[in-house]
């Protein structure tokens, strides 16, 4: 009786000083944390670095031009103030 209430609070103690680590040493890999990351990213964003700004259109993308270069300077003005 007095093992057993020593055992299960150190089994207790060791699971919650050890968390989960023991469960992502199962699923190590070759491949580097990079590679990792290119692989796992499902998301719809990617880096500033990769984005080329293809594939990007505005709505009302000619009634807009129309209207931007109705006003350019004053839109070249806004742009310079913004950055």
């Amino acid at each position: 009786m007095k093992a057993m209430k020593l055992v299960i609070p150190a089994l207790i103690l060791s699971l919650l000083l050890g968390g989960c680590s023991i469960l992502n040493n199962n699923q190590q890999s070759n491949s580097t944390p990079k590679e990792e990351q290119e692989k796992t990213s499902d998301s719809p964003f990617m880096s500033v670095q990769k984005y080329t700004g293809q594939g990007y259109s505005l709505d009302g993308g000619e009634e807009n031009d129309r209207i931007a270069e109705a006003h350019r300077d004053e839109v070249i003005k806004a742009a310079e103030k913004f950055f």
